[in-house]
């Protein structure tokens, strides 16, 4: 989903400090048969580890048989974990390598909420009021410098003028015109997607291997899961002959959205494998899905030319790509929603709105900031765990104590979804439980309120204002088909909490069922928006 750089420096790290700490350490089993005990926190490529002895380290996944974690402690289990800042210059070296000011935000809070004192605790406090000055400016890195306001603004609407026509002149074959625009527009403003896209599609043209690889891969840093340039770069990768790497970049363009194109080039790659290669178990999946993409399209076989695939139109529009994502700068951040579950800071979201995160910042009542890590995150269903430092107790939701609601019961969801938009009040949105069969990966719960990006991981509350279910996902709609809204019910949530040894309490249903009003009162304390860069 997102290119992560892999420094431990940019990560969001859940340390426990303290005796606690041991008393519930995670146990680690390394291939060679050596067990560790301490703090296990995954990363992209590993484990990050730091022992019951305070020694730290990076563990790959080849070096990894199992891991055990320890109990989550909480206000309902004793110990509250802490996590780990760093000093002040090793936090203001990590915020000056941060690629959105959201991260930088996050950085200075956490080393805020780890309690410094004096000057120390001055100086953070002046450098978190600079990088929420960036963020409300909405500033970016250009050429290396932070821009935002009427700068930033009036760089992209120029870049926009130039970029507009060139994909104009493209679309007229009036190429060599198209390639003089685009190049300008990229010289005006590096971040752009589009141009970047376009610049490699002409240097494929041109045979110019070299340069077309250096503008797609600036194309799949600001936009990773663009299939039209994952499959250009496989392409680019099949004429240097590196005919595996071509295969697997093509699949997984292909597995980030298909078209007749991407399917020919799949089918034309695997063929030139000899078939000892083609026997391989990794590229069973691969073949497989050739197949059926040859079906779906009526590709008879392979040809001998690779297609050069074009930018959809689509994909050329501002603000494209419909997911809880903010992909305009080079560093994306993710909007995603949560609830709090203790009164000392455990929320429950959902693992796609945390998953390989740098940073997390956790906004309570709209204006509260809390640097947030993560905790838990579930390998079966689209759950996590994430935890902030209380200042006081906090204001909890509880889940309802029916696992399962039934057909035809009325439900309230509350959320941040696109906040880029619609700014990051609470939006609230309300129907009827219309199906609770399972019906994807973990989600058992079908509304049909409306929810959108940025709604992930918030509540799906009955009439008494208990949590009947988390929101997951939405089911896809079309022209003729309207969308649902699909949740995890508290019941999954119950059984993920119990595997982490966490106990919550019950809700309750009292006499009277609420009204929508009261619902939002009583559980919007309680539900926070979450903001992770990656």
């Amino acid at each position: 989903m997102q290119v992560i750089r892999a420094s431990w420096c940019c990560l969001v790290a859940a340390v426990v400090l303290g005796i606690a700490a041991f008393v519930s350490a995670d146990k680690v089993t390394l291939k060679d048969g050596t067990v560790l005990e301490g703090t296990a926190l995954k990363e992209p490529n590993g484990y990050w580890f730091k022992g019951v002895d305070g020694q730290r380290r990076h563990l790959t996944d080849d070096e990894v048989a199992s891991v055990e974690k320890g109990p989550v402690t909480s206000s309902s289990g004793g110990a509250t974990p802490h996590h780990y800042a760093g000093s002040l210059a090793s936090t203001k070296a990590r915020a000056e390598d941060c690629d959105t000011p959201v991260a930088g935000v996050a950085i200075w809070q956490e080393y805020i909420d780890s309690k410094p004192t004096g000057d120390d605790l001055k100086v953070a406090q002046e450098e978190l009021a600079k990088w929420k000055k960036l963020q409300s400016d909405n500033a970016e890195k250009i050429k290396g410098r932070w821009v935002g306001g009427q700068e930033r603004e009036d760089i992209i609407q120029k870049y926009r003028q130039l970029e507009t026509e060139g994909v104009r002149l493209i679309r007229q074959h009036q190429t060599i015109e198209a390639l003089k625009k685009l190049q300008e527009a990229q010289r005006v403003y590096p971040n752009s997607f589009t141009a970047c896209f376009w610049l490699g599609y002409l240097a494929m043209l041109q045979d110019n291997d070299s340069q077309a690889v250096n503008y797609f891969n600036q194309a799949l840093r600001l936009h990773p899961n663009s299939p039209e340039a994952l499959a250009n770069l496989g392409v680019v990768q099949w004429h240097k002959r590196q005919f595996q790497d071509a295969i697997m970049t093509i699949y997984k363009a292909a597995q980030n959205g298909d078209n007749k194109e991407i399917a020919q080039d799949l089918v034309n790659a695997i063929a030139v494998l000899p078939p000892y290669l083609q026997r391989t178990t990794k590229l069973q999946p691969v073949i497989e899905a050739s197949r059926l993409l040859a079906v779906k399209y009526g590709i008879g076989g392979p040809v001998q030319t690779m297609w050069i695939v074009p930018l959809n139109e689509d994909d050329n529009k501002p603000g494209h790509g419909g997911s809880d994502k903010h992909e305009h700068t080079p560093g994306m951040w993710y909007s995603g929603t949560g609830f709090i579950l203790t009164d000392d800071g455990l929320i429950l979201t959902n693992r796609h709105v945390v998953d390989g995160a740098k940073t997390l910042l956790v906004e309570l009542n709209g204006h509260v900031e809390k640097s947030g890590h993560i905790v838990n995150i579930d390998t079966d269903q689209d759950l996590a765990l994430i935890k902030i430092d209380a200042d006081s107790k906090l204001p909890v939701v509880h889940l309802s104590p029916s696992n399962s609601p039934n057909p035809g019961a009325d439900v309230v969801v509350m959320g941040f979804p696109l906040i880029d938009r619609f700014g990051a009040g609470v939006k609230i949105t309300r129907g009827v439980v219309t199906g609770t069969e399972k019906l994807d990966v973990g989600t058992d719960v079908m509304v049909d309120a409306k929810v959108n990006p940025g709604n992930s991981g918030g509540p799906m509350l009955d009439k008494y204002g208990n949590v009947m279910a988390i929101v997951s996902m939405k089911s896809l709609s079309n022209s003729s088909e309207d969308s649902f809204g699909l949740g995890i019910s508290a019941g999954q949530i119950r059984k993920f909490l119990k595997k982490n040894k966490i106990e919550v309490e019950k809700g309750t249903i009292g006499a009277v069922p609420l009204d929508t009003e009261a619902i939002v009162a009583k559980v919007q304390p309680a539900t926070v928006c979450i903001l992770s860069t990656h």
